[in-house]
């Protein structure tokens, strides 16, 4: 018998939201919203929601957005360590933070087609990371830095009577960690997804999606190459009086790709992965009872 981690730790948290909305004239829309959060073992954090929505005629609508936001550190990142030669705690791990700015702009080319575009800016400071403390070379989470992210999304979705539905949508960003100027580790610059939904006889529809990521940066400098992968659904909703059913397979045509690792993925000699291998073709069986 080997006891590697006991550890018990309680938290107790509180919260408070308030939303109000105010019309102004025909085709104007201000939201705003605050929320507070509190806990006896992390900093207590405020945050404000800001919402600026303009009809622009019958078709088309801008939104301004703005909000920040707050992740405290879980207890895997403050507590967990199972190899004291490897790891170490920091208690003194703080919340990490995130202010978003978006602009959007909505247009229905007709009743079934909808298009949209948004430019989007991020800031995240204090940012939880696993790094290595050069003192000691152990791991250990710390808050490292702000990161800016800037960005462009593109969405389409277009609907047929007979049930059919496609949506595809297009995603740039540009996301650098400000102390060094570098692209951020794990960070596509392009991510694409295609989805088209079609029934296929009463009551079963099937669903075919394509998904592209492109290349991200590793903690070790080099990258993991883009990737793109289909999954196939087929489902019935209500099968029965209260059973749903889907059949899925991923990764349909059994594409390799791998996801970056961190610092602490190794191999049985000790050494730093470099890519981390993910699942060839797989499959799942779903059924869904409702009582």
């Amino acid at each position: 018998y080997l006891l590697y981690l006991h550890d018990n730790r309680s938290k107790r948290s509180q919260a408070l939201y308030v939303q109000d909305e105010w019309t102004l004239g025909a085709s104007t829309l201000v939201n705003l919203g605050v929320r507070h959060d509190g806990s006896d073992t992390d900093e207590s954090s405020t945050n404000p929601r800001f919402a600026l929505i303009r009809k622009f005629g019958a078709a088309t609508t801008g939104k301004l957005l703005y909000g920040s936001a707050f992740r405290s550190p879980n207890v895997y990142e403050k507590y967990y360590v199972t190899d004291v030669g490897a790891y170490k705690q920091n208690p003194d791990l703080t919340s990490e933070r995130i202010n978003t700015l978006e602009l959007v702009v909505e247009h229905y080319l007709n009743r079934d087609f909808r298009v949209s575009g948004s430019l989007f800016t991020y800031r995240i400071n204090n940012l939880i990371s696993l790094t290595t403390d050069p003192a000691d070379n152990l791991l250990v989470f710390r808050n490292l830095g702000e990161v800016t992210t800037n960005g462009v999304e593109l969405r389409a979705e277009r609907a047929w009577a007979g049930g059919t539905r496609l949506r595809a949508s297009y995603n740039h960003q540009e996301a650098e960690d400000q102390a060094t100027g570098q692209w951020l580790e794990n960070s596509p610059r392009h991510l694409a997804k295609l989805n088209v939904s079609t029934p296929v006889v009463a009551g079963w529809y099937t669903g075919l999606e394509l998904q592209y990521v492109s290349a991200r940066l590793t903690p070790f400098g080099n990258s993991v190459d883009g990737y793109t992968v289909a999954n196939l659904t087929l489902h019935a909703d209500r099968l029965l009086k209260n059973l749903d059913v889907s059949a899925s397979v991923y990764n349909l045509f059994d594409s390799r790709y791998a996801d970056p690792p961190s610092e602490e993925h190794v191999d049985d000699l000790g050494r730093n992965l470099t890519a981390i291998q993910q699942n060839g073709r797989n499959y799942r069986l779903k059924l869904n009872y409702r009582f």
